[in-house]
C-alpha cells in the first residue's frame, strides 16, 4: 500500500477524491437542510390547516362543539398535538393533558415551540410523545389552544436520508480508493516495463527497446519519445564509433610519415635536409588544422560560440572570396562562373568571418572533388522570400543520394576522396556555421552531374 502512495497518479486519485468529498459534503448538508426545512413548511401548513378548521367550528357551534372537534381530529390525525385550555391553563379538550413546563419548552424566532416530553402529559398511553413543533393560538379572552405536529417521522426520515448520504459517501470513498489503486497499480507496471528496457540499455544494450503499448495516452506517447531517444543515440554512439575510427585512419598517416623521419634521423643524422624539415611541419600543419577544426566544429555544435551577430554585406563579401579564389581555379584550368543580383548590397546577420569560412570550405570542397571532366564551378545567389541561398555547384562524379545526408558528419570521405587532401570536416563545420546562423545546408545531386550546395539564411532588411 505505501508503494501505492508513492505513484503520482494515485495521490492525484486520493486528492481529487478528497476535494470531490468534501464538495459532495457540501452540497448534501445543503441538500439536508433543504429537505428538513420543507418538511417543517409542510408541517407547519398542516398546522395552520388544523387551527383554522378549529377556529371555524368554534365560532360556528362554541365550545362544546369545539371539545368534540379536537377529539375527532386526535383520533385522525395520530401525530397532531392539541390541547384547549382556559385561561388559566385548565384542561378542557385534546390529547394533550396539561401545557409543558417551561424546561421542556424552546421558543424559536418564528414564533414557534418545541417541545420535549416522554410522554407522561400525552392523554393516550400508546402515543408517547417525544419532540412537537407547535405554536399558541389565543382563540379568544378566556380561551387558548395549542396545536403542533409530533416531529418523530420527521426526525426518523431526516435520520435515514443522513445515512443514505453518508453512505453514498463512504461507497464513493471505496471505489474511489479501489479505482485509484487500479490505475496506480497498472501505472506502476508501465513504468516497470519503461525500467526494465532502461535497465538493458544502461547494461550496454543500445538495442534495446520499449515495447509499445495499444493506447495511444501518456505512457504511449513517452514509450514513443524514449524509443526515438534511444534510436537518436544509438546513432550517435554508431557516428561516435565512425568518428574515432575515421579519425585514426586521417592522423594515422601524417603520425606515421613522422614517426619514420625521427627514425631515419635517430639512424642516420646526415640525413637531415630542408625537406625532410619542410614535409615534417607540413604533416604537423595537418595534425594542428585536424585539431583546430574539431574544437572549433565542437564549440559550434555546442552553442558555447558568441553569437555576436551583425550587419555582414554579403555582397562584398562574396566578391571578395571569388577575387582570391578566382585566379587559383583559373591557374587550374576551372571555369568559375559568378552570379549575384546587383540591385543593390545584400545584407544578413551573422558573424562575417564564420560567414567567409563556410564560403571558402565550399570552394575548396568543389575543387577537391569535383573537377570531373569540364572543371566548371558555379557560384550564385538569389532571394527569394527573404531568404537568401547561396549556391556553389561544380559538374563533378557528385555523391549519391543516400550518402547526401552521411557526407556532412565529422570525418566522413567517400571512398573515391580518401586519396585526395582532406580531413573530413569541411562540410561538416559548413553545416554547423549555417545552424549556428539559424539558416540551413542543403546538398543535392547537380545535374547533370556533380554536387550542388545551398546555402540558405534569412536576408536582413
Amino acid at each position: 500500500m505505501m508503494k501505492l502512495f508513492k505513484v503520482s497518479s494515485f495521490r492525484a486519485i486520493v486528492l481529487y477524491l478528497a476535494l470531490f468529498l468534501l464538495s459532495a459534503g457540501l452540497v448534501g448538508s445543503f441538500l439536508y437542510n433543504q429537505i428538513n426545512a420543507n418538511l417543517t413548511k409542510v408541517n407547519d401548513n398542516m398546522v395552520w390547516r388544523d387551527a383554522a378548521m378549529i377556529s371555524r367550528s368554534y365560532e360556528r357551534s362554541g365550545l362544546a362543539a369545539l371539545s368534540q372537534t379536537l377529539d375527532q381530529q386526535s383520533q385522525l390525525n395520530p401525530e397532531g398535538v392539541y390541547l384547549l385550555a382556559d385561561g388559566l391553563g385548565q384542561y378542557l379538550g385534546g390529547n394533550l393533558a396539561a401545557f409543558p413546563s417551561p424546561t421542556q419548552t424552546t421558543n424559536q424566532a418564528d414564533g414557534w415551540q418545541i417541545i420535549r416530553s416522554d410522554g407522561s402529559q400525552n392523554r393516550a398511553a400508546d402515543q408517547p410523545m417525544r419532540e412537537t413543533r407547535a405554536r399558541l393560538i389565543r382563540l379568544d379572552d378566556d380561551l387558548i389552544l395549542l396545536i403542533g405536529r409530533d416531529l418523530s417521522a420527521q426526525r426518523a426520515l431526516m435520520g435515514q436520508v443522513e445515512q443514505s448520504f453518508l453512505t453514498a459517501l463512504l461507497l464513493l470513498v471505496g471505489l474511489g480508493l479501489l479505482g485509484g489503486g487500479v490505475m496506480a497499480r497498472q501505472a506502476l507496471a508501465r513504468v516497470e516495463k519503461i525500467n526494465r528496457s532502461l535497465r538493458s540499455i544502461m547494461a550496454g544494450d543500445f538495442s534495446a527497446r520499449i515495447p509499445m503499448g495499444r493506447g495511444q495516452d501518456e505512457f504511449g506517447d513517452l514509450e514513443q519519445q524514449i524509443n526515438q531517444m534511444l534510436a537518436r543515440i544509438q546513432s550517435l554512439m554508431a557516428e561516435m564509433r565512425e568518428v574515432s575510427d575515421n579519425l585514426a585512419h586521417d592522423l594515422r598517416s601524417p603520425l606515421t610519415r613522422l614517426r619514420g623521419r625521427l627514425d631515419n634521423l635517430r639512424v642516420d643524422a646526415a640525413s637531415y635536409t630542408p625537406e625532410v624539415m619542410e614535409d615534417s611541419l607540413s604533416d604537423i600543419d595537418q595534425l594542428l588544422g585536424i585539431f583546430s577544426s574539431i574544437l572549433a566544429l565542437s564549440k559550434l555544435e555546442s552553442g558555447a560560440a558568441a553569437r555576436t551577430f551583425q550587419p555582414v554585406n554579403l555582397t562584398a563579401l562574396l566578391d571578395d572570396v571569388v577575387d582570391l579564389y578566382d585566379a587559383a581555379f583559373e591557374a587550374d584550368g576551372w571555369t568559375l562562373s559568378y552570379d549575384i543580383p546587383r540591385e543593390g548590397d545584400i545584407y544578413v546577420s551573422g558573424d562575417a568571418p564564420l560567414l567567409g569560412q563556410a564560403v571558402v570550405n565550399l570552394l575548396d570542397n568543389a575543387r577537391a572533388y569535383g573537377a570531373g571532366e569540364t572543371r566548371q564551378l558555379k557560384v550564385h545567389v538569389s532571394l527569394c522570400e527573404g531568404e537568401v541561398q547561396l549556391t556553389i555547384a561544380d559538374c563533378g562524379a557528385g555523391v549519391p543520394d543516400n550518402e547526401l545526408a552521411h557526407i556532412r558528419q565529422r570525418f566522413v570521405r567517400l571512398d573515391n576522396s580518401r586519396s585526395a587532401a582532406g580531413n573530413g570536416l569541411g562540410l561538416s563545420l559548413v553545416d554547423a556555421i549555417c545552424r549556428h546562423h539559424g539558416g540551413r545546408l542543403v546538398l543535392s545531386a547537380h545535374q547533370p552531374s556533380g554536387l550542388r550546395a545551398d546555402i540558405i539564411l534569412a536576408q536582413r532588411q
